[in-house]
C-alpha cells in the first residue's frame, strides 16, 4: 500500500467533503499525495494506478484536471469506503 491509513483518511475527508473539511485538509491530501510519490521514488517501486485515492488526487494535484475523471474517482473512494 503505497498511502499510510492516516494519509488515506485525510484523502477521504477531502473527497467526502466532510463537516468542517476546508482548505488545510485539501492542503494535507496533497501533501500526503506528495509524500507517496516521494516514498515510490525512494523505494523504487511501481505507482499504485489501480488505488483510487490516487486516481483522485493525480486528477486533484493536476494544472489542468479532467473534472469528470476526478467526480469519478470521488464516488470510486465514497462507494469503496461505505
Amino acid at each position: 500500500m503505497a498511502y499510510t491509513s492516516q494519509e488515506r483518511e485525510a484523502i477521504r475527508a477531502w473527497a467526502v467533503g466532510s463537516p468542517g473539511c476546508g482548505l488545510l485538509v485539501r492542503d494535507y491530501a496533497i501533501a500526503a499525495h506528495h509524500a507517496m510519490l516521494d516514498r515510490v521514488r525512494k523505494e523504487n517501486t511501481p505507482l499504485p494506478y489501480d488505488d483510487p485515492h490516487f486516481e483522485f488526487m493525480r486528477e486533484v494535484d493536476n494544472p489542468c484536471p479532467d473534472l469528470g475523471l476526478r467526480a469519478k474517482y470521488r464516488r470510486k473512494i465514497i462507494h469503496d469506503h461505505d
